[in-house]
């Protein structure tokens, strides 16, 4: 599942030379919801795949909830989250490796324990083209 992800991710382009690739990144393009104007009128959810950058060759992607709100995003408490780290090299082109290491839903399918397998995947320059950066702000409880 998440082998296709970043794969479709791939498949567009976007001048990448010279893009600091450090930090959390959201994809561009996706559903926002809006919540009830009793809830919070300012409030919109989507539902992503964050890929976090991080120094020392830090990487993760974590599918989760989130939320918008007057400009910040923020990963939402009390919804389901699948964590997957690992390393990356800090280039692109480059290459990340990385692993299933937390699912706060149980999964059916016996192939998806916790830690899952080592994964990998190659990073071209066209790898962020459909993402943009965002600071991830702590949410609200």
């Amino acid at each position: 599942m998440i082998k296709i992800a970043l794969l479709l991710i791939l498949s567009l382009s976007a001048p990448a030379q010279g893009v600091d690739t450090a930090g959390a990144w959201l994809p561009l393009h996706m559903k926002w919801e809006h919540a009830p104007k009793s809830v919070d009128p300012n409030l919109t959810t989507g539902v992503a795949k964050v890929l976090y950058f991080g120094e020392h060759g830090r990487f993760a992607i974590v599918a989760c909830l989130i939320n918008r709100a007057n400009g910040k995003h923020a990963i939402s408490n009390g919804d389901g989250q699948v964590i997957f780290t690992g390393e990356w090299d800090g280039h692109l082109p480059g290459h990340v490796k990385y692993r299933l290491i937390s699912r706060t839903l149980k999964s059916a399918e016996r192939r998806c324990l916790v830690p899952g397998k080592r994964q990998q995947l190659n990073l071209i320059q066209k790898a962020i083209s459909c993402f943009k950066e965002i600071c991830i702000a702590a949410s609200k409880s």
